[in-house]
């Protein structure tokens, strides 16, 4: 199963859904380190994207039990005195849904030699995030 397929379809039950989303997010984050590219200077045109909103719809139906979560601010300045934020899981998986799609788009239209560098620079930004 693709991370796309789970998003799209998912497996049958959210238990099924959580567990291949753990697996397909470390998949994810072992490719972004390991995937190589040249750079292509020709101007592609954007990708169109998928709205937010359907990303997010998609998102809740396969995981109804992901919510909010706690992140401590400045972990490596401050020490002792940390502030407590709150991360939101369903935008994280939906923002890197959205750029999967975006990536897939590019590779769909035939840039090939595109494809490796969107692909980089989507996971560089969002599974180090996530």
């Amino acid at each position: 199963m693709t991370f796309l397929s789970l998003i799209e379809k998912g497996c049958g039950s959210t238990k099924k859904n959580e567990a291949e989303l753990k697996m397909l997010l470390d998949k994810l984050a072992m490719v972004s380190t390991f995937a190589t590219y040249k750079f292509d200077e020709k101007n592609y045109a954007d990708a169109p994207r998928r709205t937010y909103e359907d990303l997010r719809k998609l998102v809740t139906t396969q995981f109804p039990n992901i919510g909010h979560y706690n992140v401590a601010e400045d972990v490596t300045k401050n020490i002792g005195n940390v502030k407590r934020l709150f991360g939101d899981a369903i935008d994280d998986i939906a923002d890197i849904a959205g750029d999967l799609f975006e990536a897939r788009m590019v590779l769909d239209k035939q840039q090939s030699r595109r494809w490796p560098l969107a692909f980089k620079n989507i996971l560089r930004v969002t599974v180090t995030t996530f």
